[in-house]
This record gives C-alpha cells, sequence and structure tokens, in this order.
C-alpha cells in the first residue's frame, strides 16, 4: 500500500489526476446532497408547486445562458488551457474583456426578450399566470448566470479544480440551502420562497466567481486600497 502511495506522490501527472478526480466527485455528490434536502424542505414546507417554479425557472435562465454565452464558455475554456502558462495573464485578461464586449450585451437581450415574453409564456404556454413573476425575474439573474459559467471555466481552463468544482457543484445548493432556512424563519408565508432563495444563491454565487477571477488576475481595486500616508 505505501509502495502504491508513494508511486502515486512520484508521478505528479497522476496525483493531479486523482486529487481532481476525487474533489470534483465529493464536492459533486455533497452538492446533490443539499440540494436534495434543499428539495426536500421546500416539498415539505411549500408543496409541490414550489418545486415546479424552481425547475420551469431555472430551464429558462440556463436555456437563455446557454443562448446568451453563443459558446464562449467553451472558447475561453481552451484559450485558458493554452495561453494562461504561455502567454500569461495579459492575453487571457485581454481575451475575457473582449469575451464580456459578447457575451453581456447578448444576454442582456436575452432577459429582456424574456423578461417582455414573461406574460406569453406563463399565461399562454404553461397556462398558470403565477408563473409571471419567477419568469421576470429569472430573466434578471440571467445575465449573472451567464457571467457565473465563463468565469467558472476560466478556473477549470487554470486547473484550479477546487475551487471550479466547488464553485461548480457546491456552493449554490449551500446558499440555497442557508438563505431558504433563513426565509423560513423569518418570511415562512410566501409560497416563492425556495425561488428566492435560489435565484439569490446564483446571484451570490456569480458575484464570489468574479471576486475569486480578480484576485487570479491580480486587479487592483482602488476603492480598496488605503491612501499612502505622506
Amino acid at each position: 500500500m505505501n509502495r502504491l502511495i508513494n508511486k502515486v506522490k512520484r508521478d505528479l501527472h497522476l496525483y493531479d489526476l486523482i486529487k481532481g478526480s476525487s474533489i470534483a466527485f465529493l464536492s459533486r455528490v455533497l452538492g446533490m446532497v443539499i440540494m436534495y434536502i434543499f428539495i426536500m424542505i421546500s416539498g415539505q414546507i411549500y408543496g409541490p408547486h414550489s418545486i415546479g417554479v424552481i425547475a420551469l425557472s431555472m430551464a429558462l435562465i440556463t436555456i437563455g445562458s446557454v443562448i446568451g454565452r453563443l459558446g464562449m464558455d467553451t472558447y475561453i475554456l481552451k484559450q485558458t488551457a493554452i495561453h494562461y502558462v504561455r502567454n500569461g495573464q495579459n492575453y487571457l485578461i485581454t481575451t475575457y474583456v473582449a469575451l464580456l464586449k459578447v457575451v453581456i450585451p447578448v444576454s442582456l437581450g436575452i432577459s429582456i426578450i424574456i423578461f417582455f415574453s414573461s406574460n406569453f409564456l406563463a399565461e399562454e404556454v404553461f397556462h398558470d399566470s403565477s408563473l409571471i413573476h419567477p419568469f421576470e425575474i429569472s430573466a434578471i439573474f440571467l445575465t449573472f448566470f451567464s457571467l457565473f459559467f465563463i468565469n467558472t471555466e476560466i478556473f477549470r481552463g487554470m486547473k484550479k479544480i477546487t475551487i471550479f468544482s466547488l464553485l461548480k457543484n457546491t456552493v449554490t445548493p449551500i446558499i440555497s440551502l442557508i438563505l431558504l432556512l433563513l426565509l423560513i424563519f423569518f418570511y415562512q408565508g410566501h409560497n416563492l420562497n425556495p425561488f428566492y432563495a435560489q435565484v439569490s444563491a446564483i446571484f451570490l454565487v456569480s458575484l464570489i466567481s468574479i471576486i475569486f477571477l480578480l484576485k487570479f488576475f491580480n486587479f487592483k481595486l482602488d476603492f480598496l486600497e488605503k491612501p499612502k500616508r505622506r
């Protein structure tokens, strides 16, 4: 057993492969367990309709985000994997900024279309007017969802597997569950609490991914820097 462990440690590529796959597997399993708890609590307290609202809203966000990203998440993954080590951060930052100039306007355009189509989708397609408000909220958060996917693929291309796996699989369910419990404790009466918890988690995780990305890009935010004493 010790021989096998020592052999794995000496082979850096094998060690990184096992470490990365283990982290990805454990984070995915943990995320699934937490999400199951989230759904179970939501269903027991707010009924199956709340689960349906989440499912339809997330499907709407996901479809809109796929269109809004235009495949740029795959492109940035490839560019990061190729150029992060070879050409350094400057090239990657330039590529990222250029990509955002395309993804953000397109995602905002899709958001606007979905927002003003919420009445039609809810009443004419799903025949449920109670879906209008969730669809409108989903449209607002769609752009953040697109940015989240772009940012996580950069971490994946950098081989920051721990950050990628936690952001992609675990952090969103954890924040969703925490927010749901807070809403149940302080504002239990609203049937859309599970939905609010879910979309708020998406927004917060998107901000977290941006903060981590700024850190790895070594961006300096002027308003966070302390003034120098003369």
